[in-house]
């Protein structure tokens, strides 16, 4: 969400979704509280995190100085938020970025995000949007969900 301009907050850590078992040199290796461990190169932590194949959607690659890399966009970052609110600082966080991105926001998108197999949480990003003053109406996808349907967690 820092990339996209959406926090504030300068991230302490980076969060690396990948869809195998992470294997890093030892040497690099902080501690192992979370799976696949945290791992320090140079200044920065990184905490990788096993997805799914189904669940590496939603990236675009960009130029980070020297260096092109592969990201989330604006709004699979928030729909992570709201899964897994935890990985950018916290609820209020993710709330927060909803409100900065505003109207730039990807309606269309996020809601087939929301609505892809084994996708997190549906139901939150309708009430984050209807809150923001979203017209029922174009949530009327993601309303039709019966709570039934839910799914949780990356």
């Amino acid at each position: 969400m820092h990339y996209h301009g959406l926090s504030e907050q300068s991230p302490r850590k980076v969060f690396v979704l990948t869809t195998t078992e992470t294997s890093i040199p030892r040497r690099h290796k902080v501690h192992s509280k979370h799976p696949g461990g945290e791992y320090r190169f140079a200044v920065t932590l990184y905490q990788f995190v096993q997805v799914k194949p189904e669940r590496f959607f939603g990236t675009q690659k960009v130029w980070v100085d020297e260096t092109r890399l592969s990201i989330t966009d604006a709004e699979r970052a928030v729909l992570d938020g709201l899964s897994k609110p935890q990985y950018c600082g916290d609820f209020t966080e993710v709330l927060h970025a909803f409100e900065a991105r505003g109207e730039a926001l990807d309606l269309k998108r996020i809601i087939g995000y929301a609505l892809k197999p084994d996708a997190a949480t549906a139901k939150r990003p309708g009430w984050v949007l209807e809150q923001q003053g979203v017209a029922s109406v174009r949530l009327q996808r993601l309303a039709e969900l019966s709570v039934k349907d839910y799914r949780g967690g990356f």
